[in-house]
């Protein structure tokens, strides 16, 4: 199985959504972006699930695909990991921009009050 491409054979894959990820059975672990360790990929879900429902696999669109933020971990294929620090940057700036989650700097610095 090639590395680049999540749980197919060939480039000629379709355009993956989140959901395909969640019924693949050889991957249990997603990068959490802020903190560089894997967690569940449920869990996951449950933290990003307004950006995660996005990601439609429109062809015209490849940032609407999983595949354009993510990759098999090569040391862990159990696993996804964003492609490079841009690709995290942007997953997360989707929530920032959407208002779901918070900008990093309200994190470290303590003044982030979320509305429950």
């Amino acid at each position: 199985m090639s590395k680049d491409k999540i749980g197919y054979k060939n480039n000629n894959a379709k355009m993956l959504l989140w959901t395909d990820i969640m019924r693949n059975k050889q991957i249990d672990l997603v990068e959490y972006p802020l903190i560089q360790m894997d967690v569940m990929k449920e869990e996951f879900y449950d933290i990003y699930k307004d950006i995660l429902d996005a990601l439609i696999g429109d062809p015209l669109k490849y940032e609407t695909c999983v595949e354009y933020y993510f990759m098999v971990n090569p040391l862990r294929n159990d696993s996804l990991k964003f492609i490079d620090h841009f690709k995290k940057i942007e997953f997360y700036a989707i929530g920032i921009n959407n208002n779901t989650h918070c900008h990093i700097k309200y994190i470290h610095d303590g003044t982030y009050k979320k509305n429950i």
